[in-house]
C-alpha cells in the first residue's frame, strides 16, 4: 500500500497518478510522489480496466467517495511520460 503523503479529504480537486514501472511502484499525487517495490510479475486478465469501484457482479464493491472527471490508461515502456504528455485533464 502506498498513501499520498498530501490531504486529499480536503473537499478539493487533485490530481492523481498511480503507475509500474518494472517492479516499481509508485503513486503521485499534486506532485509528491511515493514509490515501493512490487513486484506481480505479468498481469494477464479478460476482465476490462475499471476506475473507481469493481463491478457490481463481483459481490463487493471498493469504496469510492468523491468523483473522477478524466482517467488516462496507456500500457508500454514510456507509458508514464507518455500519460503526462498525452493526457487531455
Amino acid at each position: 500500500m502506498l498513501r499520498p503523503g498530501v490531504n486529499v479529504d480536503d473537499g478539493k480537486w487533485h490530481a492523481a497518478s498511480c503507475w509500474r514501472e518494472g517492479a516499481r511502484i509508485g503513486l503521485t499525487v499534486d506532485g509528491t510522489t511515493r514509490t515501493g517495490t512490487f513486484d506481480a510479475g505479468m498481469i494477464v486478465s479478460r476482465e476490462p480496466v475499471r476506475v473507481g469501484n469493481k463491478s457490481s457482479s463481483t459481490g463487493a464493491l471498493d469504496q469510492h467517495l468523491g468523483a473522477n472527471d478524466c482517467s488516462v490508461y496507456l500500457i508500454g515502456a514510456n507509458a508514464r511520460a507518455d500519460a503526462a504528455r498525452l493526457s487531455p485533464c
